[in-house]
C-alpha cells in the first residue's frame, strides 16, 4: 500500500511533513514496553488493548519505553450514567450487595431491581430496602413514604416514626409470586447525610397494583459509602424468585 499524502486528507497531520501514515497497534494491555514494538511512535498512532477493550492515543512522541500513550482522543471528557455491575438470581436470594465501591469517587448511584417473590407473606411485612455499608442503625436512616393503590382512591403518606427503619425503604415486597420493581438514588459523596429518593411498583394479592414513592437521607457521619445491599430487609428472608434483576449505575467519564 502506498503512502497518503496529507494535502489528501480531511486534516493536515503535520506543518512540516507532506507525508504520513496513520499507524494502529495492538496488545493485550496498555501501550509501553511490554507490548510496543522497538521503535518510534509519533502523533497520529493509534494502539488499542485487547483485554482492557480500551483505544489509545499518542501524547507525547518517542520510543517504546519514552512515549506517552493517553486514552481515548483528546476531547473533553462527557460524564454519563454507566452500568457498572449487575446479578441476576439463579435461585431464592435475600437481596444481593454490591461492594468495593468509593462513593466521592463515584458521586452518586442508581440501583433498580426487579423481579417476583415466592414464598413469604409478602406486602406489609416484608420490604426491599437498602443498606449501606453493612450499617442497621435505625438512628442512621430517615424517609418519608408517599403511597397509594388501585382499590382506593386515597394516598397515604407514612414516616419512620422515631428513626424505626433500619434501611432506606423502597417497596413493600408484594405477595408470593408476584411482581415487583424499584429505583434508588442515592447522593454519594461523603458529607453529614446522604440524601436519597426512590419509586417503586407492585402488584399485589388479587391483583391490586401498590406505587410508592420515598425520599430520606442516609445520616452516614461523614462516612464514605463503600456498599449497598438492595434485597428483603423483612423477616422472610429468601423469597426473591430466580430471575430477580439488581443493577448498580454510577456516573463515569468518557470521550
Amino acid at each position: 500500500m502506498g503512502l497518503i499524502r496529507a494535502s489528501d486528507l480531511p486534516f493536515q497531520t503535520s506543518q512540516n511533513d507532506d507525508w504520513k501514515v496513520e499507524a494502529w497497534y495492538s496488545g493485550a494491555g496498555s501501550p509501553g514496553p511490554a507490548t510496543l514494538h522497538a521503535g518510534q511512535y509519533t502523533y497520529g498512532d493509534r494502539y488499542f488493548d485487547t483485554t482492557g477493550k480500551v483505544e489509545w492515543i499518542i501524547n507525547t512522541p518517542g520510543s517504546e519505553s519514552t512515549s506517552v500513550w493517553q486514552v481515548g482522543d483528546a476531547d473533553t471528557p462527557v460524564q454519563v450514567k454507566a452500568l457498572v455491575a449487575s446479578h441476576t438470581a439463579s435461585g431464592l436470594e435475600t437481596g444481593f450487595t454490591f461492594s468495593g465501591l468509593n462513593g466521592d469517587t463515584d458521586i452518586e448511584y442508581e440501583l433498580v431491581i426487579y423481579g417476583k417473590t415466592s414464598g413469604g407473606p409478602g406486602g406489609g411485612t416484608d420490604t426491599v430496602g437498602v443498606r449501606f455499608n453493612g450499617d442497621a442503625n435505625s438512628a442512621n436512616y430517615i424517609s418519608s413514604v408517599v403511597y397509594w393503590h388501585s382499590s382506593a382512591a386515597a394516598v397515604t403518606f407514612a414516616t419512620n416514626q422515631g428513626n424505626a427503619l433500619t434501611y432506606a425503604y423502597v417497596d413493600g415486597l408484594p405477595d408470593s409470586g408476584n411482581h415487583f420493581s424499584g429505583r434508588f438514588w442515592v447522593g454519594a459523596i461523603t458529607g453529614d447525610a446522604n440524601p436519597y429518593e426512590s419509586d417503586a411498583w407492585e402488584e399485589s394479592f388479587g391483583g391490586v397494583q401498590y406505587g410508592y414513592y420515598t425520599r430520606g437521607e442516609y445520616k452516614s457521619g461523614s462516612v464514605v459509602i463503600t456498599s449497598i445491599f438492595i434485597g428483603n430487609v423483612g423477616p422472610s428472608g429468601a423469597i426473591l424468585a430466580a430471575g430477580t434483576r439488581y443493577e448498580l449505575w454510577a456516573v463515569r467519564s468518557v470521550q
